[in-house]
């Protein structure tokens, strides 16, 4: 698909088909569609002309670096009244043959002569008549051309490269839609707009694979159909004009082979460049392969689409570069803000731990890709007694245990300098990081109990972040920027997005929110010193099957981001401080190809998100060709945002800094809603909770959107609790699986007490939450706060975002009408179906306090728990090698020479990885990539890098006592030839006195050469 800087749209072609009416849905039967490439319903958003009750396929594309992206395929059925209609025409026309004809037979061979003649001529007059009209709707048809170019490079003029969605205009015979039934093959809803025009692109853009859904509207999901009503034509974002392509009404998949040839755009940092490359895509025999994923182009990528500086567009430019000298030069000496900033690695145990997030006891650690980090933030005024810390850490979420261990070690540094009140502890919410740090105790079944490596490595990770932040505390400045980014998030859960009422959802442009906002800190010599967004994108592009502990996306572009600040820095040491943190993501997936059958490719169930019954094949992908590839595309597209945000942000923060902390019974609140009262409700878990997401499905039998239960799994539940007639009357319509509020043993099973608070930086109000909302919740958290706020200051604008997963853990946050619905998230929303009005009143009246400056009462104490909890974790016991070699020994040798692009593999003897944890332990690297410079060998890459992997493993030893360390380096584009070794660094454990050791190991040298060999030039 080709997108230009004026925003133009442009049509592509529709192919209309019947359908038999046994495959008619019911206006009130709604089903969840399914997402294709690049993304979800918001894929589908900027639409806005339909044909009148028109059964069409259309399918749209777009670009993801060298891949293009799977194509979304709309289905619109033929109502009753338009097929009559055409069989009344078609009788009309056959009956108006019959003169001619009858003419013809009876004149005889002088008479059929004269009535061929008189056909002939009216013929010439018919073409010459067609080649005018022709020649006149040309001419129409370039004036309009030039009119809108001319108005859109206006309108444009000094904003930057504008990026454009391609609307396809589709006519009927009276040009109004009664009743639409569309869906997609991956796993997202369609919806439709009632504006008659698309939406105004000034400054914005629309997703490349949006198909409808621009203000989600009237919509309603039934027997896996989205019925939308409408009652005016609106376009349809679609990609380039497709050959005679059909797809199975019923399936939804390509019969007819085909192939689309669309642009991908490479774009400088500051400019836009024309040079095109065609990306083909997939044919049938692609789409209908029986892999769990199949390719999405048939062109192959060579090594340099790797390279980082090949970056994917994927919005328009926010603005233009901020000239911060000549800002200097202006406000020396200015400054208003205190700030400070540090890191400090949480990695943790790196064997033989589970991982936090999909709760699958078998993803068990054996290695590292990415090391992990917390990010400090120390934020403050000159006036203000107390600077507050945001702390970002690259782990699932924050928690009650990890932020009391915390505050015991900073209070004894730092005395009452840093309280529980003006400390936010948030998560990126990587699903790859190991668990164990939470203290209750349902979510500490799959890693059998506490951990406490992982608890004392993140305290002492985020201590180090915190001293270097205090340390650097001085005076600067905060700048503020937002801008929307695309091709990066999708709803996973459109059954329950599309229950929200339709005048809310018109208020929205997307299912899923696309803006970044990012502050910018920056010291007194102008030079930034680091950054914070928030995007709301879940850290599941690593999926469940992934053992290498893992930042996942966010922690990617955490990566690119600090390196491009501080060019040849080791990873996770530059000196500036980037953090991707984490919004309302309940509901939001990295995964915008959407949910499949991973055994037949088909798209899942819509309601249930299963196929034949299971949900543990149906799984979102995407966008890449692996889950490392597509960790690095979402990933680089928040990067890149990220930087444009940063580069071209000007909006300087002025006000006072404040913080609110208030803890609060989640199981005790009142709502009140009009005229009537409503409770929460003690924690409980549906059934739905059990089947898992499509980012991650669960097992058994069980399936999302189940509101009654059956009879074995309740069976099993009453083994654990019976849940009391109240409890089950609160949470209807959620059948309870684990009715954890009550059950009290060993210790609390699910939180009842947690933490909320409110951060102010000026006109920047970050709301920090104790669970997951979804892209809705959030939605009206931000709209209730926004409200108090324009009460008390309404000339000012405040920017208001959400910072998820905060200081506690409890779970999800639907609004009431998706916890009707029962998915996933729904089932998840522990407190009952007002969880979120509890929510939106306590954040009101946090934010009511914080401007007028007053104070709340603290709240209910939330205790520590450590003394009390269980760990079943087995410790090392002793290491051993194999009879005749040492620690450090080479298992696996390197090859003499390699070239940039390919992976290099070395094997040690080593010692467990558990070994190597603590404060006392300096080394805490298991590898080290070098070069020799001069006769100096030089570090150029550690295990925090992208491009590195170690791998413990227990492979050779006939009793599994002994260690094996894979260290795997693919060697960068960018890497200069010459001569490299690698080090392994661990440590060993003696049997008797348990004492531990460290030991390193070096390969031997090779060579690595620059260009790459023949194979990859063919």
């Amino acid at each position: 698909m080709r997108t230009d800087d004026q925003g133009d749209h442009h049509q592509t072609t529709e192919f209309i088909e019947t359908s038999p009416p046994s495959q008619q849905q019911h206006e009130d039967e709604p089903t969840e569609a399914t997402t294709g490439a690049c993304g979800d319903q918001d894929a589908n958003e900027n639409s806005k002309m339909l044909p009148p009750s028109a059964k069409f396929v259309s399918m749209t594309t777009c670009e993801a670096g060298e891949r293009l992206l799977s194509a979304d395929r709309v289905i619109v059925e033929l109502d009753g009244k338009d097929k009559k209609r055409q069989q009344q025409q078609q009788a009309a026309n056959n009956d108006a043959l019959v003169p001619d004809e009858q003419v013809r037979d009876a004149a005889g061979p002088h008479g059929y002569k004269n009535w061929l003649l008189r056909i002939n001529s009216s013929v010439k007059n018919e073409y010459k008549i067609a080649i005018v009209v022709a020649l006149a709707i040309l001419t129409v048809v370039l004036v309009i051309c030039f009119i809108d170019r001319t108005s859109s490079s206006s309108s444009s003029s000094g904003k930057g490269t504008s990026s454009s969605s391609v609307f396809n205009t589709l006519s009927t015979t009276d040009g109004s839609i009664d009743t639409i039934v569309a869906t997609t093959t991956s796993g997202e809803v369609l919806t439709s707009s009632t504006k008659k025009t698309p939406p105004d692109n000034k400054g914005s853009s629309s997703d490349v694979s949006t198909a409808f859904d621009d203000v989600a509207n009237k919509a309603k999901i039934v027997n896996n159909s989205v019925i939308i009503s409408s009652t005016m034509q609106f376009p349809v974002t679609t990609a380039e004009p497709v050959d005679d392509v059909k797809y199975n009404a019923t399936t939804g998949m390509k019969t007819d082979k085909t192939t689309t040839t669309t642009k991908k755009n490479k774009k400088k940092k500051d400019e836009t460049s024309d040079d095109d490359d065609d990306v083909t895509v997939a044919t049938e025999d692609d789409v209908t392969s029986t892999t769990p994923f199949p390719p999405t182009s048939t062109k192959k990528s060579d090594a340099a689409s790797t390279q980082l500086d090949e970056m994917m567009y994927t919005t328009t430019r926010t603005g233009e570069m901020f000239d911060m000298t000549r800002f200097i030069e202006e406000n020396n000496g200015k400054m208003n803000y205190m700030v400070g900033v540090g890191r400090g690695d949480i990695t943790g145990p790196a064997a033989e731990v589970n991982m936090m997030g999909y709760a699958n006891m078998d993803q068990q650690v054996n290695g590292i890709h990415t090391r992990l980090y917390a990010r400090t933030f120390m934020i403050g005024d000159k006036t203000s007694n107390k600077p507050f810390l945001f702390i970002n850490t690259d782990a699932c979420m924050g928690a009650s245990l990890l932020k009391l261990e915390l505050l015991k070690k900073l209070q004894a540094v730092y005395g009452d300098l840093f309280t529980g009140d003006n400390i936010c502890l948030t998560g990126t919410h990587t699903h790859s990081a190991p668990a164990g740090f939470l203290q209750d105790v349902l979510f500490q079944i799959t890693s059998k109990g506490y951990i406490p490596q992982t608890l004392d490595t993140m305290v002492h990770g985020i201590m180090m972040s915190v001293k270097q932040a205090h340390a650097s505390y001085a005076p600067g400045w905060i700048f503020m920027n937002k801008g929307e980014l695309l091709n990066t998030n999708i709803n996973r859960s459109p059954t329950a997005y599309v229950s929200n009422p339709l005048k809310e959802r018109m208020l929205y442009k997307y299912s899923v929110d696309k803006e970044m906002t990012l502050i910018k800190f920056v010291n007194a010599d102008g030079k930034g010193i680091g950054m914070i967004n928030w995007f709301p994108v879940h850290c599941t592009s690593m999926n469940n099957t992934n053992t290498l502990i893992s930042s996942d996306n966010k922690g990617y572009a955490e990566l690119l981001f600090e390196r491009a600040m501080d060019p040849g820095s080791l990873a996770g040491e530059s000196k500036f401080v980037a953090a991707f943190a984490q919004s309302h993501e309940g509901d939001v997936s990295p995964n915008i190809r959407g949910a499949r059958c991973i055994d037949t490719g088909r798209p899942c169930n819509a309601v249930e998100s299963s196929c034949d019954g299971s949900v543990s094949k149906c799984i979102a992908s995407g966008p890449g060709k692996d889950m490392f590839d597509s960790t690095k595309i979402i990933g680089r597209n928040q990067y890149v945002k990220a930087m444009e945000l940063y580069d071209s942000a000007q909006d300087k923060l002025e006000g006072p800094v404040s913080f609110i902390k208030q803890n609060i019974n989640m199981t005790e609140q009142v709502v009140k809603q009009g005229n009537k009262t409503y409770h929460t409700c003690q924690p409980a878990m549906g059934y739905s909770f059990a089947a898992g997401t499509t980012d991650g499905p669960g097992v058994f039998d069980f399936k999302q959107g189940d509101t009654k239960g059956n009879a074995f799994w309740n069976v099993i539940s009453k083994m654990l609790k019976t849940a009391s007639k109240k409890q089950k009357d609160c949470h209807a319509p959620k059948p309870i699986l684990v009715d954890s509020g009550e059950m009290t043993k060993p210790y609390e099973w699910q939180p009842k007490v947690v933490e909320t608070q409110i951060m102010r930086i000026g006109n920047l109000i970050i709301n920090a939450i104790p669970a997951e909302f979804t892209t809705m919740s959030g939605r009206r958290l931000m709209k209730a706060v926004r409200e108090v706020l324009k009460k008390h200051i309404p000339d000012e604008e405040f920017e208001i975002v959400i910072a998820g997963l905060s200081n506690a853990y409890s779970d999800y946050v639907t609004t009431y009408e998706e916890y009707q619905v029962q998915r996933y998230e729904g089932a998840s929303t522990i407190y009952g179906p007002y969880t979120l009005q509890a929510y939106i009143q306590q954040y009101q009246k946090m934010t009511d306090a914080i401007v007028k400056g007053e104070k709340l009462p603290p709240g209910p104490e939330i205790h520590n728990m450590r003394h009390r909890l269980l760990s079943l974790q087995m410790g090392v016991v002793y290491d051993r090698v194999p009879l005749g070699m040492d620690y450090g020994e080479l298992y696996v040798k390197a090859n003499d020479k390699y070239h940039v692009g390919e992976e290099v593999m070395v094997e040690f003897v080593t010692g467990h990885p558990k070994n190597s944890y603590g404060e006392n332990i300096e080394k805490m690297n298991f590898l080290a990539v070098e070069r020799l410079v001069n006769t100096t060998w030089v570090t150029v890459h550690t295990d925090a890098d992208w491009c590195t992997k170690f791998v413990w493993s227990r492979e050779r030893s006939t009793f599994g006592d002994t260690s094996e360390a894979k260290i795997y380096w693919v060697i960068p584009l960018s890497t200069p030839e010459g001569s490299y070794r690698i080090q392994h660094f661990g440590h060993r454990k003696l049997f008797v006195t348990g004492t531990v050791y460290n030991f390193q190991g070096t390969s031997n040298v090779f060579k690595v050469l620059p260009s790459p060999p023949p194979s990859r030039l063919q």
